[in-house]
Protein backbone atom coordinates (compact mmCIF):
# COMPACT_ATOMS: atom_id res chain seq x y z
CA UNK A 1 0.00 0.00 0.00
CA UNK A 2 2.82 2.40 0.78
CA UNK A 3 4.32 1.63 -2.62
CA UNK A 4 1.04 2.63 -4.27
CA UNK A 5 1.17 5.87 -2.30
CA UNK A 6 4.70 6.67 -3.39
CA UNK A 7 3.91 5.80 -6.99
CA UNK A 8 1.17 8.39 -6.86
CA UNK A 9 3.58 10.98 -5.50
CA UNK A 10 6.00 10.26 -8.33
CA UNK A 11 3.59 10.38 -11.25
CA UNK A 12 4.81 13.81 -12.23
CA UNK A 13 8.31 14.04 -10.80
CA UNK A 14 10.35 14.30 -14.03
CA UNK A 15 9.90 15.12 -17.71
CA UNK A 16 12.50 15.49 -20.44
CA UNK A 17 11.88 17.95 -23.31
CA UNK A 18 12.88 17.03 -26.85
CA UNK A 19 10.83 18.22 -29.87
CA UNK A 20 11.68 21.85 -30.60
CA UNK A 21 8.22 22.74 -31.94
CA UNK A 22 6.58 21.72 -28.66
CA UNK A 23 9.47 22.50 -26.34
CA UNK A 24 7.46 25.31 -24.74
CA UNK A 25 4.93 22.85 -23.33
CA UNK A 26 7.57 20.36 -22.27
CA UNK A 27 9.21 23.23 -20.43
CA UNK A 28 5.92 24.14 -18.74
CA UNK A 29 5.51 20.58 -17.50
CA UNK A 30 9.13 20.30 -16.52
CA UNK A 31 9.04 23.49 -14.46
CA UNK A 32 5.95 22.28 -12.60
CA UNK A 33 7.37 18.83 -11.99
CA UNK A 34 10.72 20.18 -10.83
CA UNK A 35 8.82 22.19 -8.23
CA UNK A 36 6.95 19.09 -7.11
CA UNK A 37 10.17 17.12 -6.92
CA UNK A 38 11.57 19.59 -4.38
CA UNK A 39 8.83 18.67 -1.91
CA UNK A 40 8.86 14.96 -2.67
CA UNK A 41 10.56 14.31 0.66
CA UNK A 42 9.36 16.94 3.20
CA UNK A 43 11.77 18.62 5.57
CA UNK A 44 11.31 18.29 9.37
CA UNK A 45 8.11 20.02 10.38
CA UNK A 46 6.83 20.13 6.80
CA UNK A 47 3.89 18.08 5.53
CA UNK A 48 2.84 17.33 1.99
CA UNK A 49 -0.85 16.85 1.16
CA UNK A 50 -2.22 15.13 -1.92
CA UNK A 51 -5.93 14.50 -2.35
CA UNK A 52 -6.90 12.77 -5.56
CA UNK A 53 -9.43 10.56 -7.30
CA UNK A 54 -8.04 7.53 -9.14
CA UNK A 55 -10.00 5.58 -11.74
CA UNK A 56 -8.71 2.31 -13.17
CA UNK A 57 -10.23 1.69 -16.61
CA UNK A 58 -10.52 -2.00 -17.53
CA UNK A 59 -10.54 -3.47 -21.01
CA UNK A 60 -14.12 -3.58 -22.26
CA UNK A 61 -13.95 -7.25 -23.21
CA UNK A 62 -12.90 -8.18 -19.67
CA UNK A 63 -15.31 -6.18 -17.54
CA UNK A 64 -18.75 -6.02 -19.11
CA UNK A 65 -21.58 -6.39 -16.64
CA UNK A 66 -25.23 -5.98 -17.74
CA UNK A 67 -24.11 -3.91 -20.69
CA UNK A 68 -21.91 -1.58 -18.62
CA UNK A 69 -18.19 -1.41 -18.30
CA UNK A 70 -17.17 -1.50 -14.66
CA UNK A 71 -14.47 1.00 -13.65
CA UNK A 72 -12.81 1.03 -10.26
CA UNK A 73 -12.58 4.50 -8.76
CA UNK A 74 -11.34 5.58 -5.36
CA UNK A 75 -10.61 8.85 -3.60
CA UNK A 76 -7.28 8.91 -1.82
CA UNK A 77 -6.02 11.44 0.72
CA UNK A 78 -2.37 11.33 1.67
CA UNK A 79 -0.29 13.37 4.09
CA UNK A 80 3.44 12.74 4.17
CA UNK A 81 5.94 14.09 6.71
CA UNK A 82 9.52 13.29 7.60
CA UNK A 83 8.40 10.64 10.08
CA UNK A 84 4.73 10.26 9.20
CA UNK A 85 2.65 8.61 6.55
CA UNK A 86 -1.15 8.93 6.34
CA UNK A 87 -3.18 7.21 3.63
CA UNK A 88 -6.98 7.38 3.72
CA UNK A 89 -9.67 5.87 1.50
CA UNK A 90 -13.20 4.68 2.19
CA UNK A 91 -11.94 1.09 2.23
CA UNK A 92 -8.54 1.17 3.92
CA UNK A 93 -6.60 3.78 5.91
CA UNK A 94 -2.99 3.60 7.05
CA UNK A 95 -1.33 5.69 9.77
CA UNK A 96 2.36 5.16 10.25
CA UNK A 97 5.32 6.68 12.07
CA UNK A 98 8.69 5.23 12.96
CA UNK A 99 7.22 3.28 15.89
CA UNK A 100 3.76 2.07 14.88
CA UNK A 101 1.64 1.15 11.87
CA UNK A 102 -2.15 1.18 12.16
CA UNK A 103 -4.07 -0.41 9.28
CA UNK A 104 -7.79 0.38 9.34
CA UNK A 105 -10.15 -1.84 7.33
CA UNK A 106 -13.39 0.14 7.24
CA UNK A 107 -15.85 -2.44 5.81
CA UNK A 108 -14.72 -4.97 8.46
CA UNK A 109 -14.42 -2.30 11.19
CA UNK A 110 -11.06 -3.75 12.07
CA UNK A 111 -7.81 -2.02 13.08
CA UNK A 112 -4.49 -3.87 13.02
CA UNK A 113 -1.66 -2.41 15.12
CA UNK A 114 1.94 -3.49 14.66
CA UNK A 115 5.48 -2.21 15.09
CA UNK A 116 7.00 -0.37 12.14
CA UNK A 117 9.63 -2.70 10.64
CA UNK A 118 13.18 -1.43 11.10
CA UNK A 119 14.33 0.65 8.15
CA UNK A 120 10.90 0.89 6.54
CA UNK A 121 11.18 4.63 5.91
CA UNK A 122 14.54 4.04 4.24
CA UNK A 123 12.83 1.43 2.07
CA UNK A 124 10.25 4.03 1.06
CA UNK A 125 13.08 6.35 0.05
CA UNK A 126 14.82 3.65 -1.98
CA UNK A 127 11.58 2.76 -3.75
CA UNK A 128 10.90 6.43 -4.50
CA UNK A 129 14.33 6.81 -6.08
CA UNK A 130 13.75 3.72 -8.21
CA UNK A 131 10.42 5.08 -9.39
CA UNK A 132 12.06 8.41 -10.25
CA UNK A 133 14.61 6.61 -12.41
CA UNK A 134 11.84 4.75 -14.24
CA UNK A 135 9.92 7.97 -14.82
CA UNK A 136 13.07 9.62 -16.15
CA UNK A 137 13.52 6.84 -18.68
CA UNK A 138 9.87 6.81 -19.70
CA UNK A 139 9.62 10.53 -20.32
CA UNK A 140 13.04 10.78 -21.93
CA UNK A 141 11.59 8.52 -24.62
CA UNK A 142 8.39 10.52 -25.02
CA UNK A 143 7.46 13.62 -26.96
CA UNK A 144 4.59 16.09 -27.04
CA UNK A 145 2.32 15.09 -29.92
CA UNK A 146 -0.75 17.21 -29.22
CA UNK A 147 -1.63 20.47 -27.48
CA UNK A 148 -5.27 21.57 -27.37
CA UNK A 149 -7.32 24.26 -25.67
CA UNK A 150 -10.21 22.91 -23.62
CA UNK A 151 -12.70 23.97 -20.96
CA UNK A 152 -12.40 21.95 -17.76
CA UNK A 153 -14.54 22.65 -14.71
CA UNK A 154 -15.47 26.04 -16.10
CA UNK A 155 -11.96 27.25 -16.90
CA UNK A 156 -9.57 27.18 -19.83
CA UNK A 157 -6.84 24.56 -19.69
CA UNK A 158 -4.29 23.00 -22.01
CA UNK A 159 -4.52 19.33 -22.94
CA UNK A 160 -0.90 18.33 -23.43
CA UNK A 161 -0.47 14.79 -24.75
CA UNK A 162 2.84 12.97 -24.78
CA UNK A 163 3.41 9.80 -26.79
CA UNK A 164 5.93 7.17 -25.70
CA UNK A 165 8.42 5.84 -28.25
CA UNK A 166 7.69 2.37 -29.64
CA UNK A 167 10.52 0.56 -27.84
CA UNK A 168 9.65 2.22 -24.52
CA UNK A 169 6.01 1.24 -24.99
CA UNK A 170 7.08 -2.40 -24.99
CA UNK A 171 8.93 -1.94 -21.70
CA UNK A 172 6.52 0.30 -19.78
CA UNK A 173 3.24 -0.73 -21.45
CA UNK A 174 2.29 2.96 -21.64
CA UNK A 175 1.19 4.48 -24.95
CA UNK A 176 0.25 8.08 -24.13
CA UNK A 177 -0.09 10.42 -21.16
CA UNK A 178 -2.38 13.46 -21.33
CA UNK A 179 -2.01 16.31 -18.86
CA UNK A 180 -4.90 18.68 -18.09
CA UNK A 181 -2.82 21.74 -17.20
CA UNK A 182 -4.00 25.12 -15.95
CA UNK A 183 -1.51 27.52 -17.52
CA UNK A 184 -2.65 30.52 -15.51
CA UNK A 185 -2.27 28.84 -12.12
CA UNK A 186 0.54 26.51 -13.22
CA UNK A 187 -1.46 23.64 -11.83
CA UNK A 188 -1.99 20.05 -12.92
CA UNK A 189 -5.71 19.27 -12.79
CA UNK A 190 -5.87 15.78 -14.22
CA UNK A 191 -3.76 13.09 -15.83
CA UNK A 192 -4.95 10.38 -18.24
CA UNK A 193 -2.72 7.40 -19.02
CA UNK A 194 -3.48 5.03 -21.89
CA UNK A 195 -1.81 1.65 -21.70
CA UNK A 196 -0.78 -0.61 -24.56
CA UNK A 197 -2.73 -3.83 -25.30
CA UNK A 198 -0.07 -5.75 -23.33
CA UNK A 199 -1.27 -4.13 -20.09
CA UNK A 200 -4.07 -5.70 -18.03
CA UNK A 201 -5.91 -2.36 -18.00
CA UNK A 202 -7.02 0.00 -20.75
CA UNK A 203 -6.07 3.15 -18.89
CA UNK A 204 -5.93 5.18 -15.70
CA UNK A 205 -7.31 8.60 -14.81
CA UNK A 206 -6.10 10.70 -11.88
CA UNK A 207 -7.90 13.88 -10.84
CA UNK A 208 -5.87 16.04 -8.46
CA UNK A 209 -8.38 17.52 -6.02
CA UNK A 210 -5.82 19.23 -3.79
CA UNK A 211 -2.05 19.48 -3.80
CA UNK A 212 -0.27 21.33 -1.03
CA UNK A 213 3.54 21.18 -0.66
CA UNK A 214 3.35 22.89 2.74
CA UNK A 215 0.15 21.67 4.38
CA UNK A 216 -0.80 23.62 7.51
CA UNK A 217 -3.91 21.71 8.55
CA UNK A 218 -4.26 19.27 11.42
CA UNK A 219 -1.83 16.35 11.46
CA UNK A 220 -1.81 13.88 14.40
CA UNK A 221 1.44 14.05 16.34
CA UNK A 222 1.84 10.27 16.14
CA UNK A 223 0.29 7.35 14.31
CA UNK A 224 -1.35 6.25 17.55
CA UNK A 225 -2.94 9.68 18.00
CA UNK A 226 -4.66 9.19 14.63
CA UNK A 227 -6.76 6.35 16.05
CA UNK A 228 -6.65 6.70 19.88
CA UNK A 229 -7.03 9.40 22.50
CA UNK A 230 -4.69 9.92 25.47
CA UNK A 231 -6.69 7.33 27.46
CA UNK A 232 -5.81 4.71 24.83
CA UNK A 233 -9.42 4.56 23.65
CA UNK A 234 -10.44 4.57 20.01
CA UNK A 235 -11.54 7.93 18.65
CA UNK A 236 -15.29 8.50 18.12
CA UNK A 237 -15.01 8.06 14.33
CA UNK A 238 -13.86 4.48 14.99
CA UNK A 239 -16.77 3.63 17.26
CA UNK A 240 -17.68 -0.04 16.90
CA UNK A 241 -14.27 -0.98 15.50
CA UNK A 242 -12.15 -3.72 17.06
CA UNK A 243 -8.38 -3.49 17.35
CA UNK A 244 -5.85 -6.30 17.18
CA UNK A 245 -2.10 -6.24 17.78
CA UNK A 246 0.26 -8.22 15.59
CA UNK A 247 4.05 -8.52 15.45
Amino acid sequence: MAKVLLTGLLLWTTVQGNAQSTNKYYQVLQNFMDKMKKVQFPKPGQHYLMHMSIKMIPKTNLAVYQGKVESKEAKVKMIVGTHQLMYETNQVSIYQDRQWVFQVFHPQKLILQKNTPKGMFNQHLAYAKKMTQMQNELFAQSKVTSVKDRMYKGKKIKLITTTVAAEAQKKFKVKTVTYFFDMQKQKLEKQVVKFTPAHTLSGQEIVYLQLSPNYKGYVPATAKAAVMNTQQRLLPKFRGYSIETSH
